[in-house]
Protein backbone atom coordinates (compact mmCIF):
# COMPACT_ATOMS: atom_id res chain seq x y z
CA UNK A 1 0.00 0.00 0.00
CA UNK A 2 1.15 3.49 -0.80
CA UNK A 3 0.31 6.92 0.59
CA UNK A 4 1.70 10.43 0.33
CA UNK A 5 1.65 13.04 3.10
CA UNK A 6 3.25 16.46 3.47
CA UNK A 7 6.80 16.09 4.72
CA UNK A 8 8.60 17.96 7.44
CA UNK A 9 10.49 20.09 4.95
CA UNK A 10 12.51 22.13 7.45
CA UNK A 11 15.69 20.58 6.10
CA UNK A 12 14.89 20.50 2.41
CA UNK A 13 12.39 23.16 1.31
CA UNK A 14 13.95 25.78 -0.97
CA UNK A 15 12.81 29.40 -1.21
CA UNK A 16 13.69 31.61 -4.18
CA UNK A 17 14.32 34.80 -2.19
CA UNK A 18 16.75 33.01 0.11
CA UNK A 19 18.64 31.49 -2.81
CA UNK A 20 19.07 34.88 -4.44
CA UNK A 21 21.19 35.99 -1.47
CA UNK A 22 23.68 33.16 -2.06
CA UNK A 23 25.72 34.86 -4.78
CA UNK A 24 29.35 33.75 -5.03
CA UNK A 25 30.59 37.20 -6.14
CA UNK A 26 32.58 35.34 -8.79
CA UNK A 27 32.00 36.44 -12.36
CA UNK A 28 29.54 34.22 -14.20
CA UNK A 29 31.46 31.79 -16.40
CA UNK A 30 34.65 31.91 -14.31
CA UNK A 31 35.99 28.76 -12.64
CA UNK A 32 36.76 29.42 -8.93
CA UNK A 33 40.38 28.97 -7.88
CA UNK A 34 39.33 26.55 -5.12
CA UNK A 35 37.54 24.20 -7.53
CA UNK A 36 38.77 20.62 -7.83
CA UNK A 37 36.27 19.42 -10.44
CA UNK A 38 34.19 21.09 -13.13
CA UNK A 39 31.18 19.18 -14.41
CA UNK A 40 28.11 19.79 -16.55
CA UNK A 41 24.66 18.47 -17.30
CA UNK A 42 22.36 18.74 -20.33
CA UNK A 43 18.60 18.29 -20.03
CA UNK A 44 16.86 17.63 -23.34
CA UNK A 45 13.44 18.64 -24.55
CA UNK A 46 11.89 18.63 -28.01
CA UNK A 47 12.31 22.39 -28.45
CA UNK A 48 15.43 23.42 -26.52
CA UNK A 49 18.41 21.99 -24.61
CA UNK A 50 18.98 23.24 -21.07
CA UNK A 51 22.55 23.14 -19.74
CA UNK A 52 24.50 23.98 -16.60
CA UNK A 53 28.16 23.91 -15.57
CA UNK A 54 29.19 23.70 -11.89
CA UNK A 55 32.50 23.49 -10.06
CA UNK A 56 33.06 21.65 -6.79
CA UNK A 57 35.83 21.21 -4.28
CA UNK A 58 36.71 17.82 -2.80
CA UNK A 59 34.32 18.36 0.14
CA UNK A 60 31.36 19.24 -2.13
CA UNK A 61 31.59 22.98 -1.62
CA UNK A 62 30.35 24.23 -4.97
CA UNK A 63 29.60 27.02 -7.39
CA UNK A 64 27.07 27.21 -10.19
CA UNK A 65 29.42 28.59 -12.84
CA UNK A 66 27.10 29.16 -15.80
CA UNK A 67 23.81 27.97 -17.27
CA UNK A 68 21.76 28.52 -20.38
CA UNK A 69 19.90 27.00 -23.30
CA UNK A 70 20.66 25.94 -26.84
CA UNK A 71 19.52 27.74 -28.86
CA UNK A 72 20.10 30.84 -26.72
CA UNK A 73 16.83 32.66 -25.99
CA UNK A 74 18.69 36.02 -25.88
CA UNK A 75 16.78 37.41 -22.88
CA UNK A 76 17.06 36.95 -19.12
CA UNK A 77 13.51 35.71 -18.42
CA UNK A 78 11.59 33.24 -20.58
CA UNK A 79 9.45 30.16 -20.21
CA UNK A 80 8.74 27.02 -22.20
CA UNK A 81 5.46 28.58 -23.31
CA UNK A 82 7.17 31.55 -25.01
CA UNK A 83 10.46 30.32 -26.52
CA UNK A 84 11.89 32.60 -29.19
CA UNK A 85 14.27 30.06 -30.74
CA UNK A 86 13.86 26.29 -31.03
CA UNK A 87 15.98 23.33 -32.09
CA UNK A 88 14.13 22.79 -35.37
CA UNK A 89 14.51 26.43 -36.42
CA UNK A 90 18.30 26.17 -36.20
CA UNK A 91 18.48 23.63 -39.03
CA UNK A 92 15.75 24.53 -41.57
CA UNK A 93 14.67 21.74 -43.87
CA UNK A 94 16.16 18.98 -41.74
CA UNK A 95 14.23 16.30 -39.89
CA UNK A 96 13.68 16.80 -36.18
CA UNK A 97 16.04 13.88 -35.48
CA UNK A 98 18.85 15.55 -37.43
CA UNK A 99 18.14 18.92 -35.79
CA UNK A 100 18.23 17.26 -32.35
CA UNK A 101 21.65 15.75 -33.06
CA UNK A 102 22.83 19.10 -34.45
CA UNK A 103 21.72 20.76 -31.21
CA UNK A 104 23.69 18.32 -29.04
CA UNK A 105 26.78 18.71 -31.23
CA UNK A 106 26.56 22.47 -30.76
CA UNK A 107 26.16 22.14 -26.99
CA UNK A 108 29.29 19.96 -26.89
CA UNK A 109 31.26 22.55 -28.82
CA UNK A 110 29.92 25.38 -26.67
CA UNK A 111 30.69 23.78 -23.32
CA UNK A 112 34.06 22.22 -24.09
CA UNK A 113 35.22 25.41 -25.83
CA UNK A 114 34.21 27.61 -22.89
CA UNK A 115 35.38 25.10 -20.29
CA UNK A 116 38.23 23.07 -21.81
CA UNK A 117 38.95 21.43 -18.43
CA UNK A 118 35.38 20.14 -18.06
CA UNK A 119 35.86 16.80 -16.31
CA UNK A 120 32.53 15.15 -17.00
CA UNK A 121 29.34 16.03 -18.87
CA UNK A 122 26.17 14.03 -18.20
CA UNK A 123 23.26 14.12 -20.64
CA UNK A 124 19.77 13.09 -19.62
CA UNK A 125 18.56 10.53 -22.13
CA UNK A 126 14.99 11.48 -21.20
CA UNK A 127 12.15 9.21 -22.22
CA UNK A 128 10.66 7.86 -25.41
CA UNK A 129 12.86 7.88 -28.51
CA UNK A 130 15.55 10.27 -27.28
CA UNK A 131 17.77 7.63 -25.64
CA UNK A 132 19.11 6.00 -28.86
CA UNK A 133 19.61 9.41 -30.49
CA UNK A 134 21.60 10.74 -27.54
CA UNK A 135 23.66 7.55 -27.32
CA UNK A 136 24.47 7.72 -31.03
CA UNK A 137 25.39 11.40 -30.80
CA UNK A 138 27.75 10.76 -27.88
CA UNK A 139 29.46 7.86 -29.66
CA UNK A 140 30.22 10.20 -32.58
CA UNK A 141 31.24 13.19 -30.46
CA UNK A 142 34.90 14.21 -30.37
CA UNK A 143 34.44 14.64 -26.61
CA UNK A 144 32.91 11.20 -26.01
CA UNK A 145 35.53 10.20 -23.40
CA UNK A 146 34.14 12.88 -21.08
CA UNK A 147 30.40 12.50 -21.78
CA UNK A 148 27.92 10.01 -20.33
CA UNK A 149 24.25 9.49 -21.06
CA UNK A 150 22.39 9.40 -17.76
CA UNK A 151 18.98 8.69 -16.33
CA UNK A 152 17.38 9.34 -12.97
CA UNK A 153 15.10 6.70 -11.46
CA UNK A 154 12.80 6.75 -8.44
CA UNK A 155 12.76 3.30 -6.80
CA UNK A 156 10.16 2.97 -4.09
CA UNK A 157 11.32 3.02 -0.45
CA UNK A 158 12.67 -0.32 0.68
CA UNK A 159 13.51 -1.49 -2.83
CA UNK A 160 17.00 -2.38 -4.07
CA UNK A 161 19.11 0.81 -4.11
CA UNK A 162 20.43 2.09 -7.43
CA UNK A 163 24.10 1.65 -6.52
CA UNK A 164 23.47 -2.11 -6.21
CA UNK A 165 21.91 -2.44 -9.65
CA UNK A 166 23.72 -4.09 -12.52
CA UNK A 167 26.56 -6.60 -12.74
CA UNK A 168 29.10 -6.35 -9.93
CA UNK A 169 31.83 -7.66 -12.21
CA UNK A 170 31.21 -5.34 -15.16
CA UNK A 171 29.91 -2.11 -13.64
CA UNK A 172 33.19 -0.50 -12.60
CA UNK A 173 32.05 2.52 -10.60
CA UNK A 174 29.49 2.64 -7.83
CA UNK A 175 28.73 5.58 -5.58
CA UNK A 176 26.15 6.78 -3.13
CA UNK A 177 22.88 6.62 -5.06
CA UNK A 178 24.46 6.15 -8.50
CA UNK A 179 26.10 3.55 -10.68
CA UNK A 180 28.08 3.74 -13.91
CA UNK A 181 26.81 0.92 -16.09
CA UNK A 182 29.49 -0.61 -18.30
CA UNK A 183 27.26 -3.28 -19.83
CA UNK A 184 26.23 -0.92 -22.66
CA UNK A 185 28.11 1.11 -25.21
CA UNK A 186 28.33 3.98 -24.49
CA UNK A 187 28.77 3.58 -20.76
CA UNK A 188 25.88 5.28 -18.97
CA UNK A 189 25.01 6.51 -15.48
CA UNK A 190 21.89 5.70 -13.46
CA UNK A 191 21.01 7.51 -10.24
CA UNK A 192 18.28 7.81 -7.62
CA UNK A 193 16.46 11.02 -8.53
CA UNK A 194 14.74 11.65 -5.19
CA UNK A 195 17.86 10.90 -3.17
CA UNK A 196 19.98 13.27 -5.24
CA UNK A 197 17.34 16.02 -5.26
CA UNK A 198 17.37 15.97 -1.47
CA UNK A 199 21.17 16.05 -1.54
CA UNK A 200 21.19 18.97 -4.01
CA UNK A 201 18.65 20.90 -1.92
CA UNK A 202 20.83 20.54 1.17
CA UNK A 203 23.81 21.99 -0.74
CA UNK A 204 21.74 25.07 -1.62
CA UNK A 205 20.39 25.39 1.92
CA UNK A 206 23.80 25.14 3.61
CA UNK A 207 25.01 28.50 4.91
CA UNK A 208 27.34 30.34 2.55
CA UNK A 209 30.96 29.78 3.50
CA UNK A 210 30.29 26.52 5.30
CA UNK A 211 31.70 23.26 3.88
CA UNK A 212 29.54 21.69 1.14
CA UNK A 213 27.56 24.89 0.48
CA UNK A 214 26.81 25.79 -3.15
CA UNK A 215 26.60 29.40 -4.40
CA UNK A 216 24.93 31.05 -7.39
CA UNK A 217 27.06 32.95 -9.91
CA UNK A 218 27.87 36.65 -9.90
CA UNK A 219 26.93 39.46 -7.52
CA UNK A 220 23.62 40.72 -8.92
CA UNK A 221 20.70 38.90 -7.34
CA UNK A 222 18.35 39.95 -10.14
CA UNK A 223 20.43 38.19 -12.79
CA UNK A 224 19.65 34.80 -11.21
CA UNK A 225 15.90 35.36 -10.83
CA UNK A 226 14.88 32.80 -13.46
CA UNK A 227 17.44 30.31 -12.12
CA UNK A 228 15.99 30.65 -8.62
CA UNK A 229 12.52 29.93 -10.02
CA UNK A 230 13.76 26.69 -11.57
CA UNK A 231 15.65 25.67 -8.41
CA UNK A 232 12.47 26.05 -6.33
CA UNK A 233 10.05 24.45 -8.81
CA UNK A 234 9.69 21.20 -6.86
CA UNK A 235 8.65 20.36 -3.32
CA UNK A 236 9.58 17.34 -1.17
CA UNK A 237 6.97 15.07 0.38
CA UNK A 238 7.16 11.91 2.45
CA UNK A 239 5.91 8.68 0.92
CA UNK A 240 5.19 5.46 2.78
CA UNK A 241 5.42 2.25 0.77
CA UNK A 242 4.91 -1.11 2.48
CA UNK A 243 5.49 0.64 5.82
CA UNK A 244 8.85 2.05 4.64
CA UNK A 245 9.10 5.87 4.59
CA UNK A 246 10.92 7.86 1.93
CA UNK A 247 11.06 11.25 0.21
CA UNK A 248 9.72 12.13 -3.24
CA UNK A 249 9.99 15.44 -5.08
CA UNK A 250 6.99 16.76 -7.01
CA UNK A 251 6.80 19.55 -9.59
CA UNK A 252 4.67 22.50 -8.53
CA UNK A 253 1.85 23.38 -10.97
CA UNK A 254 2.82 25.71 -13.80
CA UNK A 255 6.54 25.74 -13.02
CA UNK A 256 9.62 25.06 -15.18
CA UNK A 257 12.26 22.90 -13.45
CA UNK A 258 14.89 22.19 -16.12
CA UNK A 259 17.82 23.99 -14.48
CA UNK A 260 16.88 22.29 -11.21
CA UNK A 261 17.29 18.95 -12.99
CA UNK A 262 20.59 20.22 -14.40
CA UNK A 263 21.86 21.17 -10.94
CA UNK A 264 20.89 17.78 -9.52
CA UNK A 265 22.71 16.13 -12.43
CA UNK A 266 25.79 18.25 -11.79
CA UNK A 267 25.85 17.03 -8.18
CA UNK A 268 25.78 13.43 -9.43
CA UNK A 269 28.57 14.21 -11.90
CA UNK A 270 30.66 15.77 -9.12
CA UNK A 271 30.24 12.65 -7.00
CA UNK A 272 31.42 10.53 -9.93
CA UNK A 273 34.37 12.89 -10.46
CA UNK A 274 35.47 12.57 -6.84
CA UNK A 275 33.69 15.07 -4.57
CA UNK A 276 32.37 13.63 -1.33
CA UNK A 277 30.95 14.94 1.92
CA UNK A 278 33.25 14.84 4.94
CA UNK A 279 32.82 11.49 6.67
CA UNK A 280 31.72 9.48 3.65
CA UNK A 281 33.19 6.00 3.59
CA UNK A 282 36.37 5.72 1.56
CA UNK A 283 35.03 2.61 -0.10
CA UNK A 284 32.11 4.57 -1.55
CA UNK A 285 34.30 7.32 -2.91
CA UNK A 286 34.41 7.20 -6.75
CA UNK A 287 37.65 7.05 -8.67
CA UNK A 288 38.67 10.01 -10.82
CA UNK A 289 39.01 8.13 -14.11
CA UNK A 290 36.63 8.18 -17.06
CA UNK A 291 36.72 5.78 -19.99
CA UNK A 292 34.42 4.40 -22.64
CA UNK A 293 34.89 0.84 -23.85
CA UNK A 294 37.55 0.88 -26.57
CA UNK A 295 37.91 4.65 -25.99
CA UNK A 296 40.49 6.97 -24.62
CA UNK A 297 40.94 7.61 -20.93
CA UNK A 298 40.58 10.89 -19.14
CA UNK A 299 41.68 11.54 -15.61
CA UNK A 300 42.83 14.22 -13.32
Amino acid sequence: QEGVVLANTSGAQLHAQTLLTKCSHIERGAIPDKASYTVGFVDSSDQVLWWMVCSFSADFSGWIVDYGTWPDQQRPVFYKSDLWHTISEELPGASWEEAFTHAHNNVDQLLFRRFPNLDLLLKDWSDGGQKPRIESQILHSQFKARIRPSKGFAPKPGRKPVHLWGDAQRDRQRGLGWIERRTDNPVHVQFNTNEWKSFAARRLLTTSGAPSSVSLPGSDERSNKLLSEHLTAESPKTIVYDSTPGIIWELLPGRNNDWWDCFVGCCVAASIAGSSLPGEAEAARPKKVFALPKGTRHGK
